[in-house]
This record gives C-alpha cells, sequence and structure tokens, in this order.
C-alpha cells in the first residue's frame, strides 16, 4: 500500500537527523530477536528477506550481516539515498511493496511503519500487498503500537540530547493525541548546534494512527493473513497484555 499520510515527514531535513535522533535504538539486538522467531518457523538456510518501510536501511543492514539475502523498501528518496550511502553492496529501492511483484521468505516491517500509513482503511491495503509477495511457507513479522496501552496511557513529552562529532542535537517530541479518532500528531523540535552555535533549528510533524489488537487482526484476515504468535515488543517469550504499548506480530498465509 503507497504511504497516503501526506503528514508524515520523511523528506527534506528530518531524514538528515533520523540516525542520530534514534542513536540509541539497537538494531543489530532487534534483528537478532526477530531472526529467533524467523528461525522458529523456517528450516530453510537461505532466506530471502524484504524490509518494508526500510527507512535509512539499518535493521536491513543487520539482517544482511546475519547471512539473510536482504532487499530494503521505502517510499522516501531520501531515506533511501542515505541507506544506499551506508551499504552500496544491499540492494535498497524506493518503491512502495504495493508496486513490488516478487516472492520472499521473509517479509518484516519495523519500526512502527504500519502506524505511518494513515488511516486504518489503509491496512488492509498494505497486508495484501504483503500477501502477494509472499509464498505458503513466507513468514511476515511486523511491530506496531497497541492501541489499548495508548489509551490506559496516552504519549508524553519526550526529550533527548545527543552528542556525536562536534555536532550536538536537541531533540523534544510534543504529542497529541485524538482518542476519537485514534491519531497521535508528534510535533518534533530538533535543534542543531555546531562548534557550541545553532547550525539549524526544524519543526517536523509525524501523524500517526494507533489500532487495537483486533483491528489490526481484521485486517489481516480480510487480507489472507494469520496471526501465528503476538508477542509483547522484543520479547518473544511472554504474552500480550492490554498494557503493552507495542506489540509484534507474526504472520503466515492463511
Amino acid at each position: 500500500m503507497k504511504n497516503t499520510n501526506k503528514n508524515i515527514n520523511y523528506s527534506g531535513t528530518f531524514p538528515k537527523y533520523y540516525d542520530l535522533i534514534n542513536k540509541g535504538k539497537d538494531y543489530d539486538k532487534e534483528a537478532e530477536i526477530i531472526d529467533s522467531v524467523i528461525r522458529k518457523y523456517s528450516k530453510k538456510k537461505s532466506l530471502k528477506l524484504a524490509d518494508v518501510g526500510c527507512g535509512t536501511g539499518n535493521h536491513t543492514i543487520a539482517f544482511s550481516r546475519m547471512g539473510y539475502r536482504a532487499y530494503g523498501f521505502d517510499v522516501s528518496r531520501h531515506m533511501i539515498s542515505i541507506a544506499r550511502g551506508k551499504s552500496t553492496g544491499l540492494h535498497f529501492e524506493c518503491k512502495s511493496f504495493e508496486d513490488v511483484d516478487e516472492p520472499f521468505d521473509v517479509i518484516v516491517s519495523l519500526f512502527d511503519v504500519v502506524n505511518a500509513l494513515g488511516p486504518y482503511k489503509n491496512l488492509a491495503g498494505f497486508f495484501r500487498s504483503v500477501a502477494k509477495n509472499m509464498k505458503n511457507d513466507s513468514i511476515f513479522i511486523f511491530d506496531a503500537w497497541n492501541g489499548s496501552a495508548v489509551f490506559l496511557h496516552p504519549p508524553e513529552i519526550k526529550t533527548k540530547a545527543i552528542e556525536w562529532k562536534g555536532l550536538k542535537i536537541e531533540r523534544k517530541v510534543i504529542p497529541k493525541t485524538d482518542f476519537l479518532r485514534q491519531v497521535c500528531t508528534l510535533k518534533y523540535d530538533i535543534k542543531a548546534y555546531k562548534n557550541g552555535r545553532l547550525a539549524e533549528h526544524v519543526h517536523p510533524s509525524l501523524v500517526i494512527n494507533f489500532f487495537t489488537y483486533n483491528e489490526i487482526v481484521n485486517a489481516l484476515d480480510d487480507s489472507g493473513l494469520k496471526v501465528v504468535q503476538a508477542f509483547p515488543y522484543k520479547e518473544p517469550s511472554k504474552k500480550i497484555a492490554e498494557n503493552d504499548w507495542k506489540i509484534n506480530f507474526v504472520c503466515k498465509l492463511r
């Protein structure tokens, strides 16, 4: 499904700071956890993997290091350009997965990609694009905000400071949550300092749509997919609960 959420700002200056403001995220560890789940459901030695909504390619590169034949897809040419600059040997393509037509053993979509697609009506379309690129024994793994937890524990203002190679980034995220429409607008305030002086001050915003567990399962079912496992984010040995802020879904063709 094409990203029709026009308020998602993955162009301009935001991609430039994307990796810095997410510097504490352990992409390698997350890939290891997902790999352990994949190996639970697949005994194949060589697996062709699609990373849908790959952003700047950090998960794609991590999976490639682990031996997967990894391909990264994203609709933002700015993010894909950064990904290609990190690893010229990998296949990164600026394309909606709706326009991809080739089978994969594993399809992953990580770091809240499904929440950036727009309203609920877009979910099933995205899941259908995944299903058409799966084989009978393929696995689809994604993560998503848990709508129940958002209602119970709404997002709060977060601040973060990062220093890297003489550059200091101050990031503030101000959430505005519309519970009736199940939408959270994340307003960023990013200040970049170089040699102690303010070099750039940008205010991108991201609109996140959050869904309940049942809404996601229904959209999967409408797309010919079934959930074979759901677990709290990065904790595959546990069962999900209503206050788990993010959930990983493991799916196969129905």
